[in-house]
């Protein structure tokens, strides 16, 4: 876990073990605040707030987002969550380790990452506050907030396996040949 300095009070990390990452939004602040944590199209109404982008070894974007294996499906107004003042709220899990699978703007599966070495970094975007659009508790943090990188490793996938070839069976025992009697 690193943390990266709150912008309006907003600090975003992604945590977790090896094998699963939780997105985090912590208040850092002394004042409640309430964050639009977007949905991911199509599965769920509204703008995608907050993605995870991922580099390459190199650096290099890699076109796409890290899917979620788990994102609740709320409602656009259940979309707007109140964070009181040294609380979090985890959004959502990703498994780079077992489910490196990438979406695109529109959460539209965009296949696999191959495996090997990249960076993961949490992005939080709310350009334009929607509470009062959908009837929600607001106003809702206009900011841009990102989280610390985080290195992980996609490994490679193994072969299926594949159960040993049967031996060879041996042959029955012939049977003495029958005279047939004319």
């Amino acid at each position: 876990k690193i943390a990266t300095p709150a912008v309006q009070g907003l600090q975003v990390s992604l945590e977790g073990d090896g094998n699963t990452l939780g997105l985090r939004f912590r208040n850092d602040s002394d004042a409640p605040i309430v964050v639009d944590v977007g949905g991911f199209p199509p599965m769920t109404p509204g703008p995608m707030r907050a993605r995870v982008v991922v580099r390459d070894a190199e650096g290099q974007p890699v076109s796409g987002y890290l899917q979620p294996t788990s994102f609740p499906g709320d409602p656009r107004k259940g979309q707007f969550v109140r964070i009181a003042p040294g609380e979090s709220h985890w959004l959502c899990k990703y498994s780079p380790a077992f489910i490196p699978s990438l979406i695109n703007g529109a959460g539209m599966p965009m296949g696999r990452l191959p495996p090997g070495r990249y960076t993961l970094r949490a992005v939080y975007e709310c350009d334009r506050d929607e509470s009062a659009d959908v009837g929600a508790e607001g106003p809702a943090l206009v900011v841009r907030v990102e989280s610390a990188d985080v290195p992980v490793v996609v490994p490679e996938r193994r072969a299926p396996r594949s159960s040993p070839s049967p031996s060879p069976k041996a042959e029955p025992p012939s049977l003495p040949a029958v005279e047939k009697k004319q």
